[in-house]
């Protein structure tokens, strides 16, 4: 007899006050593929609201750790400037 597993999805939230220069965005990018596997370019795209406050919603795996970072993109995707300091790491 086989059985099979279904990976819970957990939908996380991320909010992160940031001004950046018209034409450019904040980009998530991570460790899974969700976030991109560490591409600018594949990574969760997130959307600016007033107060200069970007945020997404991402669908990761119950149980998972997940180290991120935040980059700034120019208005083809190309990496501008990423997060200085450690990986952020989420225990979701």
């Amino acid at each position: 007899m086989c059985s099979s597993f279904t990976t819970l999805a957990v939908n996380v939230s991320f909010k992160v006050e940031y001004k950046c220069p018209y034409g450019q965005s904040l980009t998530l990018v991570g460790d899974t593929a969700p976030l991109g596997n560490w591409s600018a370019k594949r990574g969760q795209r997130m959307h600016w609201s007033r107060g200069d406050t970007w945020s997404c919603n991402v669908m990761l795996p119950a149980g998972s750790t997940v180290e991120c970072k935040y980059v700034v993109v120019d208005e083809q995707g190309k990496e501008q400037r990423w997060q200085e300091g450690s990986n952020m790491v989420v225990e979701v």
